[in-house]
């Protein structure tokens, strides 16, 4: 039984102000958590082998969970998500429409819709600031666990052992279609502005894409909302 699902189900019956940890306790006496890793040396991420296997038993779109999966292991460093979370992403992924897949889109444009799918089930409240542009920067950061440790570009004689390449492109993407004003602008942060307008305009002009993610959403994720 997933524990964060009861307590919303109980929030949502009696009001959001009541303890639901406290009042879960009245009927639940023990809990446990599944691991983060597996295997004999510790390094196999249940998260991601889960949710490989069950995308390829879905027959789902490469393209697409090729993206979504490795999100979906830094989006659990501080957000927790579950089994029935990971289900819910993939079943999100299957309704996306094949022409996704199909066709060359710029790569921007799959790393968004990827963003909306996990932050839909992850983090609703944060998703629906997503949408309309009203998210900061620090907000994005702890979605996705990017710290300013393992995401401050080596720059010069300059060494981050603790940086992640791939990760500090997620924290971008999302602030460059959210709120552009929080990006970093020092010569240290790897000129992310020109990577950006790369991934999203084959001449890569700068262009505002803070109404991508809502365009994004009514075009490929709520196609069969009425």
């Amino acid at each position: 039984v997933n524990q964060r699902a009861l307590e919303n189900s109980v929030k949502a019956r009696y009001g959001s102000e009541i303890d639901a940890e406290s009042y879960l306790r009245k009927f639940i006496q023990a809990t446990f958590r599944l691991p983060h890793l597996i295997g004999e040396r510790r390094d196999i991420d249940v998260l991601v082998k889960y949710a490989q296997h069950q995308s390829k038993q879905m027959g789902l779109p490469e393209k697409v969970t090729a993206k979504c999966i490795p999100l979906i292991r830094y989006a659990n460093v501080n957000n927790d998500i579950s089994l029935r979370d990971v289900g819910k992403i993939l079943s999100k992924i299957a309704l996306v429409p094949t022409e996704v897949s199909e066709k060359e889109y710029s790569r921007g444009y799959l790393d968004v819709l990827c963003l909306l799918l996990v932050c839909s089930v992850v983090s609703p409240e944060l998703h629906y600031k997503y949408l309309h542009s009203t998210a900061k920067g620090d907000e994005i950061r702890g979605f996705l666990g990017a710290t300013e440790t393992k995401t401050q570009y080596p720059f010069g004689e300059q060494r981050n052992e603790a940086y992640d390449h791939d990760l500090s492109i997620w924290l971008m993407t999302m602030i460059y279609t959210c709120c552009p004003d929080d990006l970093p602008t020092t010569e240290a942060d790897h000129n992310w502005l020109s990577y950006l307008a790369a991934a999203f305009d084959r001449f890569s002009d700068q262009r505002d894409m803070t109404g991508l993610p809502l365009q994004l959403q009514r075009d490929w994720v709520d196609l069969f909302k009425s």
